[in-house]
């Protein structure tokens, strides 16, 4: 079950800030899941979306998924830290 707990536009920033609450079966979504989620729930595509935390709630089988999906890639470049982008590319790179 999903639930879209807020989904609030930001202009100055060219993003929706967003909060999903997700039921899973056995393990939490990785982030890469939850951006693939994200992304079919708004239409977009992957790239534009970012995880900025997946909490698992307590004692349940829920997430809480904290999403920002931007207008465009460049919208996202512009305001994501670079360091998140070298971190995700250092992870691929480890799993080859």
């Amino acid at each position: 079950m999903v639930k879209v707990i807020q989904d609030k536009e930001s202009q100055l920033l060219h993003r929706h800030e967003m909060i999903i609450e997700v039921d899973y079966e056995k393990t939490p979504p990785s982030n890469k899941e939850a951006a693939a989620f994200v992304a079919s729930q708004k239409k977009v595509d992957e790239a534009r979306v970012v995880i900025k935390k997946i909490a698992p709630v307590y004692g349940t089988k829920k997430s809480i998924i904290y999403a920002n999906v931007y207008d465009s890639v460049d919208a996202k470049l512009k305001v994501e830290p670079k360091i998140k982008e070298k971190k995700d590319k250092d992870a691929a790179e480890e799993k080859k």
